[in-house]
Formats: structure tokens, C-alpha cells, sequence
């Protein structure tokens, strides 16, 4: 299935720096847009759009490259998924070159897990 798992969410932006966030796990890679806030109170940023792909599936980037086309000013991508993790890099660096993607988190290692079975659980 090359479709998006989960259908795009937008809501209305209430200003500030657009981020975008990409989470690969080990079933499925989440991209977000985040507003941070305008001012330096210390507010959450606001989702104001998502999407998901099922992780052994096609991205369609061309939504990834409109939203950074619309304003996103700095990527970041984390995840428990290091073959993923590299393709979604790879993939990056070929089709958005203008934001670059930053790394800030990847196995094994980074944090200390109490699991049966840690390969399967992702960072949330």
C-alpha cells in the first residue's frame, strides 16, 4: 500500500517558527509540522500538520516538500528504527536539500529502556 496510513490533520497556525518533526518507528513514520510560539513564554508548540506512512512503504514527499516550501525553517529526526532512519535520510538529502534534516536521536544507547524487548518499542 503506497498510501499514507493516517490522513494529513491541518490546523490554523497561530505564528511564530515552523518546525518539522519526523519520528520513524518500527511500524510506521510520523512527519509533523509544529508552530513554536511566537513569544518566549514556554507554551508547547502547536501541531499544525501531520502525517504518517506505513514504515516499509513509499513516503510521498511531495507533502514533506510543500510543507517545507510553506514556511518550515528547521527539520529534526528521531527514532528507534536505524534502517529506516537512514532511508528517511537518504531520501531527505535527494529531494530537500533547501532545510537540512538534523539527527537528534537514534540507537542504541540513548536512553535506558527497563523492556523485554526494546528493538520493538519506540521513543514515545
Amino acid at each position: 500500500m503506497n498510501a499514507a496510513i493516517e490522513p494529513e490533520r491541518q490546523i490554523t497556525d497561530v505564528g511564530g517558527q515552523r518546525i518539522l518533526a519526523c519520528d520513524v518507528g518500527n511500524s510506521r513514520v510520523k512527519f509533523g509540522v509544529l508552530s513554536l510560539p511566537a513569544s518566549a513564554s514556554h507554551a508547547l508548540p502547536v501541531c499544525l500538520s501531520a502525517v504518517a506512512f506505513p514504515v516499509d512503504g513509499e513516503i510521498k514527499w511531495e507533502q514533506i516538500v510543500q510543507w517545507v516550501n510553506d514556511g518550515v525553517t528547521s527539520a529534526y529526526l528521531a527514532g528507534a528504527n536505524p534502517r529506516t532512519l537512514e532511508r528517511v535520510r537518504t531520501e531527505w538529502t535527494k529531494t530537500i536539500s533547501r532545510v537540512p534534516l538534523q539527527h537528534v536521536f537514534s540507537p542504541p544507547g540513548f536512553l535506558m529502556t527497563a523492556v523485554e524487548s526494546a528493538e520493538r518499542v519506540g521513543i514515545d
